[in-house]
């Protein structure tokens, strides 16, 4: 089969691209160029083909945009989806010593998550009334609000109003799932103090960019001079700093979506490997240690990850929500 598929392709390269009758003499290397040239475009476009293919498909679990439902459906898939991750996220990121109002099936899903800080927000309270009311029988008051569309059809624009700090969000428009902070006094407050912590990160940060056993460039110094690093890391960072040299490679992780005031709470760094008298030194052990050893409020998780060639990288992460 490949033998005839070949003898096929040169008579075709003879006449249509060579202009050659069969009698023409064609050197042999001309052909296996144009030959090699033909199949190599082939596999290309059988390649994208596959690629665009690729693109189109949906992946698996993805009901929320399957075409064969009915639009009643697919909204409430993708809500179902929206709540998901945002119990997911919260699991992961948010801080256990902060209690989250949610409603019953929100509830149900952080439990599922691991999340397990939260009260059911029943009956027909105000939210200011459900975040401060002693009546609930929990240690202390709501801190953070999972605002799905059924907290807003319930309690509506008091949602923005008394939890104005959106921490993280899970998809758009009505079907959004988000992660509020409760603020004492509402957006007017809110206001002042996110702008009060924002002058406060500001000039942590370029205390800590001064340091001279601190190494931080580009994007990440950026972020650091800006203000929109957490002050707790920016702090940790200075502890390290105070015994280690310490080389940031970037800032991250404020959570999707997040609000302007809402700072970065992850940091990485590296250069935790040297190589000293023909053999590496590293500093990671003793800076683990030290971190391990922090009192509240920094809570952090830690994440060590080994390179290619014996490098290590670092990563800090703080718990939300970030104080004000």
């Amino acid at each position: 089969m490949l033998k005839v598929t070949g003898t096929t392709l040169r008579q075709w390269l003879r006449r249509h691209v060579l202009r050659a009758s069969d009698d023409d003499q064609v050197s042999g290397a001309w052909l296996a160029v144009l030959s090699l040239a033909i199949v190599i475009v082939v596999v290309v476009a059988s390649g994208a083909a596959v690629a665009l293919t690729g693109v189109r498909r949906q992946p698996a679990g993805h009901t929320a945009h399957d075409l064969t439902m009915s639009p009643l459906a697919r909204a409430q898939a993708e809500a179902k989806m929206n709540v998901e991750y945002a119990a997911a996220w919260m699991a992961a990121q948010v801080t256990t010593q902060v209690v989250v109002g949610c409603d019953p099936a929100t509830c149900a899903q952080l439990e599922a998550a691991g999340f397990t800080a939260h009260v059911p927000l029943t009956g027909q309270a105000t939210l200011e009334r459900a975040a401060t009311d002693e009546a609930l029988g929990i240690p202390g008051t709501i801190t953070l609000v999972v605002a799905t569309p059924a907290v807003r059809a319930r309690y509506g624009a008091q949602v923005a109003a008394v939890a104005p700090m959106v921490l993280a969000s899970f998809g758009t428009g009505q079907l959004a799932v988000q992660v509020r902070e409760f603020t004492s006094g509402g957006s007017a407050a809110y206001q002042r103090l996110a702008r009060q912590a924002l002058a406060v990160r500001r000039k942590a940060g370029l205390r800590l960019a001064r340091n001279g056993h601190v190494h931080v460039h580009g994007p990440a110094r950026r972020a650091l001079t800006a203000g929109f690093v957490d002050q707790r890391l920016a702090v940790l960072l200075g502890r390290i700093a105070a015994r280690y040299p310490v080389n940031v490679v970037r800032f991250g992780d404020s959570g999707p979506l997040a609000g302007w005031s809402v700072p970065l709470r992850m940091a990485e760094i590296g250069g935790l490997v040297v190589r000293q008298g023909g053999k590496n030194v590293s500093d990671l052990t003793a800076i683990l240690r030290l971190l391990r050893a922090q009192p509240q409020p920094y809570l952090e998780v830690l994440t060590v990850n080994h390179l290619i060639g014996g490098s290590v990288m670092l990563s800090i992460e703080l718990r939300a929500p970030t104080p004000l």
